[in-house]
């Protein structure tokens, strides 16, 4: 297909569907399209590093780390340069493929604050069910890091 006109609302293409409904699907071989690359968007490439899995535009790390308490696991991931993960990343994370998050032992999430208070932590199961560790997470559980794509 080409349109060669330049006149103002000239298009090669338009596709209209149903609400709802996807405006296109192209077979599993097909390969990439020229100058089409989802792999990159308005020219920046997204990529996470060994180790970790892209979800839900953050590289969430595979492993979980050792058992720790809230304040030392959030030490350890800002060290790295790096955060814990949101409730809403676990709990969506944890459904996926490739990873361990099974087993007995919930996980930390991000420290909730007010005003600069740490009020406490919240930790996401294997299950999904989410619980509430006031004084910033003084008990001990695993975690893993989050890191932007680079």
């Amino acid at each position: 297909m080409s349109n060669p006109k330049t006149q103002a609302g000239s298009k090669t293409l338009q596709l209209n569907v149903a609400q709802g409904k996807a405006p296109l699907a192209v077979n599993a071989g097909a390969g990439k399209a020229t100058n089409l690359n989802a792999d990159e968007v308005d020219g920046q490439g997204f990529g996470c590093p060994g180790g970790t899995l892209l979800h839900e535009g953050v590289c969430i790390e595979v492993a979980k780390c050792p058992a720790n308490a809230h304040a030392l696991a959030h030490q350890d991931c800002t060290d790295e340069g790096k955060r814990l993960p949101s409730v809403e990343e676990l709990l969506t994370f944890r459904d996926r493929s490739g990873h361990d998050f099974a087993g007995p032992n919930a996980e930390w999430t991000l420290q909730i604050e007010y005003n600069g208070t740490a009020l406490g932590a919240i930790q996401v199961s294997a299950n999904g069910s989410v619980g509430w560790a006031s004084s910033g997470g003084s008990g001990i559980t695993n975690y893993r890091c989050v890191a932007l794509p680079a």
